[in-house]
């Protein structure tokens, strides 16, 4: 699964990233709530037309019941002590619940959560 932060990274031309996505082109999805924290952040008008236009070619991982609840365990058990954002326990129950890697640079945000699995890039 794909993390905001390496979409944003790819589409401004990180080529290790745009390497590792297509080397697994077709092979992993990005969560319902990426693509949405994706669409909020352009900066205008085209590059919001370039996000959804590229969000057509990837599968999304949607919420459903198992998720959230993973995602509310997850909340309350690191919220206070790890400053763990709802986003992020979603984007962990989502990994967790699926059995899928995670493909993000922002480790340090769930690290503390021994149930995920980090992509490690080529």
């Amino acid at each position: 699964m794909v993390d905001t932060d390496i979409l944003i990274k790819s589409n401004k031309g990180d080529k290790n990233k745009q390497n590792n996505l297509k080397y697994f082109e077709g092979k992993y999805c990005i969560f319902v709530i990426t693509a949405c924290e994706l669409l909020n952040g352009a900066k205008n008008i085209h590059q919001l037309g370039e996000f959804n236009k590229a969000l057509r070619y990837y599968n999304l991982a949607l919420i459903d019941e198992k998720i959230s609840d993973k995602a509310f365990t997850l909340f309350k058990k690191y919220s206070f002590i790890n400053d763990m954002k709802v986003s992020d326990s979603f984007i962990a129950a989502t990994a967790i619940r699926n059995d899928l890697f995670l493909y993000t640079d922002n480790k340090k945000d769930l690290n503390f959560i021994k149930e995920i699995k980090f992509y490690k890039e080529k």
